[in-house]
């Protein structure tokens, strides 16, 4: 990604001279071959009057083979300049062409066409496998515009799936194919710095996607391309979101906003209108990002973007929800969602169900929230599946390719074999000679054709193994997840029960953050991130390389201490509720300190998963006592004498018992908050 950068350029002295020959071509220009050249010279600095230009021509006075190159720099100039109707004539065109002078050039523009309708209207697996067989093709219909934009839509492709790496790759294609063939092209390098700084922004590297922006600005303002500067200004206030300056990201917003209803845009207009309203629910503004919803909607139905349409629907939903009319809302979005899930839009609908979710959460529809989130993880493991396939496809395909190279290979041995049956018999050592070369020629191919086979298992053998830590690993804390404890302590518990190290017996720690859900609603799910994470360190801190550790649910923690005894772990306990205190969580400007409850039970040597579960509801109903005696403290369960009744309600038995001397308990109380 880093690479990227070096392709920041100002070149102010190019862009005037630009200017200059774009002037002398217009004065110049005496044929449609010539406007052909003038489009091109006015596009190094004046797209605008470079796509003047080209609609002024008539391709039919054109030769024969200055027809591609005149549809493909016309594609060029309307897919960043003009409207989505026009590039719909455009195809028209083209392919009223290809029928009277068939061209695999003119057949590649048009496959690329289809392709960018694909990927607007968010089918992005169709559009991805057929670019995938278009650049496979290439040999075919060899034209360097054409190439330069199956580069720069492969690219966006990528980066609208989430593969930021393959989106890199092919941006940095871009960039190569336009510093080789024309490097004075500063109109077409705008686009590029501002999918750069696109992709630098998601990939956490904001000063340099700064830069970017800033040249792509610069260049756009100074060759008077309207709609690259509102693209720019839109990149620009999503920077700005990402890092929290929310107000510079409406001023940028505006700005934009006004620009695009100047040029009369549509796509630019509803860019600007979906961030928009984007940004006012996150401030919490429900009416005005009705409003911006609302013309969204209505710029889309009229220009027949159902995407943008239904982004816009949703945001109107979300607003609604936000004035407090939650039952309106919910039946405005589902539609939308509906919508939403015919399409691989996967990260378009991850953020929809995320907002959602959160705007639910703070209306306190609880319930509702929930569902979003539930959404949220569907959405979320079925784009692990499809990309999980798609991989597999990829290793697929160059089975196949290898296949037909060997098969390839194989005839190209039968003819020349064939051949040397007919040469004369005084030829006979030659043709010996050529069949052992052949023949080596064949294992050689062989040999490489096994070689990219085991490099291809390698690497789908290392993706699976990435899949399956990533599995096991709670993205957020870093600590074992439910299932992988499991797994850990019990997946092979013949091997355990015969290994020394975990004989001994050991203690089960249940802990709980204090008021979770309060920090939740009072300073938002980052903040209750924050707390997670503080927590998760102290637990790591505090414990040796040879315990357990586990998220075991929201904010609940599960710690396995083998070879511990009751008096060490509450020992252990005290050591953890006065490491908890010392943490700090900052919010803002503010501090916030966090407080856990905990329940120790003791867990024999050799314990089953079954006696694991057993003595974890009873850690579990220690906890819920430890939080109903005041909190921050841990409640160790030091012996106790059961019946199967007293375990069906322990929680609700759990002080009756302990009055009752059933159940023998000792008591670890925290530092006071300050």
């Amino acid at each position: 990604m880093s690479a990227l950068v070096r392709h920041i350029v100002i070149i102010p002295l190019l862009l005037a001279i630009g200017g200059l020959l774009a002037g002398a071509c217009c004065a110049s220009a005496g044929s449609d071959e010539h406007s052909l050249q003038a489009s091109e010279n006015a596009s190094r600095s004046q797209p605008q009057l470079a796509l003047a230009y080209w609609r002024e021509i008539d391709p039919e006075q054109l030769p024969a083979q200055e027809i591609p190159r005149y549809f493909a720099k016309g594609y060029m100039l309307l897919r960043n300049q003009g409207e989505p109707s026009e590039i719909a004539e455009l195809r028209a065109q083209i392919l009223q062409f290809q029928s009277q002078l068939p061209t695999p050039s003119l057949s590649a523009l048009i496959q690329l066409i289809e392709i960018e309708e694909l990927r607007l209207a968010g089918k992005l697996f169709s559009a991805q496998y057929q670019i995938e067989q278009l650049q496979r093709s290439s040999s075919d219909w060899k034209n360097d515009y054409i190439l330069f934009l199956v580069h720069e839509v492969s690219s966006e492709l990528h980066k609208d799936l989430g593969q930021l790496d393959q989106a890199g790759v092919a941006l940095e294609r871009a960039f190569s194919w336009l510093d080789e063939h024309d490097s004075s092209q500063e109109y077409r390098r705008t686009r590029l710095l501002i999918s750069a700084a696109a992709l630098l922004r998601h990939s956490g590297s904001f000063s340099e996607a700064r830069l970017n922006i800033q040249s792509a600005l610069n260049l756009a303002r100074a060759s008077g391309a309207r709609m690259d500067e509102v693209e720019a200004l839109v990149e620009l206030a999503q920077l700005h979101l990402a890092m929290g300056e929310n107000q510079s990201a409406a001023n940028h917003l505006q700005q934009a906003l006004v620009l695009a209803k100047g040029v009369q845009s549509t796509k630019s207009e509803l860019h600007v209108l979906a961030v928009l309203a984007d940004l006012y629910l996150r401030q919490h503004q429900a009416a005005e990002a009705l409003t911006a919803s609302l013309r969204a909607k209505s710029v889309a139905e009229s220009a027949g973007l159902w995407l943008p349409f239904w982004i816009a629907t949703s945001h109107q939903g979300m607003a609604e929800i936000q004035s407090g009319n939650i039952a309106a809302g919910l039946s405005t979005i589902a539609p939308a969602l509906d919508a939403l899930a015919e399409t691989d839009s996967y990260r378009i609908k991850l953020r929809i169900l995320g907002q959602l979710a959160d705007i639910l959460a703070h209306q306190r529809a609880f319930e509702q929230a929930n569902w979003a989130m539930q959404e949220y993880r569907k959405v979320s493991d079925e784009m692990q599946q499809t990309n999980h396939r798609w991989l597999l496809n990829q290793y697929q395909t160059q089975l196949e390719t290898n296949r037909l190279r060997q098969q390839a290979a194989e005839l190209i041995l039968r003819n020349q074999l064939k051949q040397s049956a007919l040469e004369q018999s005084g030829l006979q050592q030659q043709r010996l000679l050529l069949f052992a070369a052949l023949l080596l020629l064949s294992v050689m191919l062989l040999v490489l054709v096994a070689q990219r086979l085991r490099l291809s298992n390698q690497r789908l053998h290392m993706s699976n193994r990435n899949l399956t830590e990533k599995s096991r690993i709670d993205k957020l804390t870093g600590l074992l997840n439910r299932g992988a404890l499991l797994e850990t302590l019990f997946a092979n518990d013949r091997q355990r029960r015969h290994d020394d190290q975990y004989t001994e017996d050991g203690i089960l720690f249940l802990i709980d953050i204090d008021h979770f859900k309060q920090i939740n609603d009072t300073w938002g799910h980052a903040a209750g991130d924050s707390v997670l994470k503080q927590l998760a360190a102290s637990l790591t801190d505090c414990m040796r390389g040879t315990d357990y550790i586990a998220r075991w649910g929201g904010e609940e923690f599960v710690v396995v201490t083998p070879g511990t005894d009751l008096q060490q772990g509450l020992v252990l306990a005290d050591k953890l509720l006065h490491a908890i205190h010392a943490r700090e969580t900052l919010v803002g400007h503010r501090s916030l300190q966090v407080s856990a409850s905990m329940g120790l039970a003791a867990l024999g040597a050799n314990a089953s998963q079954s006696d694991f579960e057993r003595q974890l509801a009873v850690a579990d109903a220690a906890l819920y006592f430890a939080k109903n005696q005041g909190r921050n403290r841990a409640i160790a369960v030091l012996s106790h004498q059961l019946n199967e009744q007293d375990c069906q309600h322990l929680t609700e038995r759990f002080q009756a018992l302990v009055d009752t001397a059933k159940i023998q308990v000792a008591t670890i109380t925290g530092p006071e908050r300050t």
